[in-house]
């Protein structure tokens, strides 16, 4: 479950993003052809609801992709620090080794 974290929060962030942008279209169509407001005693004008559906589907669409940037940025960050953790325990495993070549480096210079 816990394995692959990184490249399951890309996934997920396609995922967000996309439902997002599928829900703000959704609600933006919804706005756009409805009759009556959902409120007693409020009436909006087709004017009104289309500028209304346009915010929706602009913002809405917005956000969704600032949120799912958001969540692929911290798997992407996820995956990086496991890669340099993965590698500084393999310079820590030949640390001896790399030291030792710096040291007969630096003494045949001399």
């Amino acid at each position: 479950m816990y394995k692959h974290s990184g490249k399951k929060l890309k996934a997920v962030a396609y995922v967000l993003a996309g439902l997002g942008a599928v829900i703000s279209v959704a609600l933006a169509l919804a706005l756009v052809m409805a009759r009556d407001a959902a409120i007693p005693g409020v009436t909006l004008g087709a004017s009104t609801r289309l500028v209304l559906a346009v915010a929706v589907f602009v913002l809405g669409l917005f956000f969704s992709w600032v949120c799912g940037l958001a969540v692929f940025g911290y798997g992407e960050l996820i995956e990086k620090s496991k890669e340099s953790e993965y590698m500084l325990t393999r310079i820590a495993a030949h640390s001896k080794e790399i030291i030792e070549y710096i040291s007969r480096d630096n003494k045949a210079d001399d």
